[in-house]
């Protein structure tokens, strides 16, 4: 009996393309720089701006309301955030009644207003492209997450600190009496990043304090920063704008004042009855609709890509 070469050609290719269980094609997520979870180290080179764009990097809130990443209709001008958004607005207004309640010595009232701001809170991110180092270019260690140059460019998603290490390193900082070191995106004459993500007992937030700018060197051969250049990622479709009713809808859900209307996934669990330690199918699964919802546009991407982006790349808040 002969072999079919064929279909083991294509079974060799699906499992290559395998990202979780299944054989489903690799997601979203893979486009993003990861850093290991529970604390180390990995090296990174941001890459300039893509063509039309004159910032390496662009800039947005995400607000994490009714289990979604909703990004802010605020944009960033002029160092400031500015413009209409309803999450923002009320976030606004709790911590003015906050401060009501500490005037009024009532600490409970003014505790659990905080914490309720806390929650809505836009998270600033910055997405830069950047190709990920396998090995420490210095000492010579491996990625911890397996990442490499061969990936081409990834989506860096920083948070503050790592952002103004960046701005730091092109300008300087006057009152922090930090010179500029240049343009370290630079293909010929720019440096490394060396990201250290640290713990400290007791506290669940990473912090990234110890990360530093590597000693210049080229970015690459000039086969590979021509090949990278050519795959840059389009960084301006990340972020989602809702409108302001979209905004004002997911504020109201919040507020428990309308009703959650979000995507389905197509399985409902309410269907399923457990009885005497079993799980049973009951009558109603049989007409489960298998039909999967769009995500709704307020959203960065669909909400499982994009939420397991966020928890994945880097946790940092």
């Amino acid at each position: 009996m002969s072999i079919n070469m064929a279909a083991l050609l294509a079974e060799a290719e699906r499992l290559a393309d395998s990202g979780s269980a299944g054989g489903a094609k690799k997601g979203f997520i893979d486009n993003f720089v990861k850093t290991p979870e529970k604390g180390g180290m990995v090296v990174v080179r941001l890459l300039g701006p893509a063509a039309g764009q004159d910032l390496p990097f662009i800039a947005t809130k995400v607000h994490k309301i009714n289990g979604r990443n909703v990004h802010c209709r605020c944009e960033l001008s002029n160092s400031r955030w500015t413009g209409d958004c309803p999450i923002c607005d009320y976030y606004k207004y709790l911590y003015k009644e906050r401060d009501t309640a500490v005037r009024l010595n009532n600490t409970a009232k003014a505790e659990s207003l905080e914490t309720e701001a806390r929650d809505i809170k836009g998270v600033e991110r910055y997405y830069y492209n950047a190709v990920v180092r396998g090995k420490d270019p210095e000492d010579g260690d491996p990625n911890p997450c397996g990442q490499s140059e061969a990936d081409g460019p990834l989506i860096f998603s920083s948070n503050q600190t790592i952002h103004k290490k960046v701005l730091r390193a092109f300008a300087g900082d006057k009152q922090a009496k930090v010179k500029a070191i240049g343009n370290v995106t630079d293909e010929t004459t720019g440096r490394d990043l060396r990201i250290v993500k640290k713990f400290k007992p007791g506290n669940k937030w990473a912090e990234y304090d110890d990360s530093d700018w590597t000693t210049p060197a080229p970015a690459g051969t000039p086969d590979q920063v021509k090949g990278w250049k050519s795959k840059l990622h389009d960084l301006t479709t990340l972020r989602k704008v809702p409108t302001w009713d979209e905004s004002d809808h997911e504020l109201r859900i919040h507020l428990k004042l309308e009703e959650d209307t979000g995507p389905k996934t197509g399985f409902d669990p309410s269907k399923y009855t457990k009885v005497d330690d079993h799980v049973v199918l009951s009558e109603a699964s049989h007409a489960v609709n298998s039909h999967v919802e769009a995500a709704p546009k307020d959203e960065l991407l669909d909400k499982d890509s994009f939420e397991a982006a966020m928890a994945a790349i880097d946790g940092i808040k």
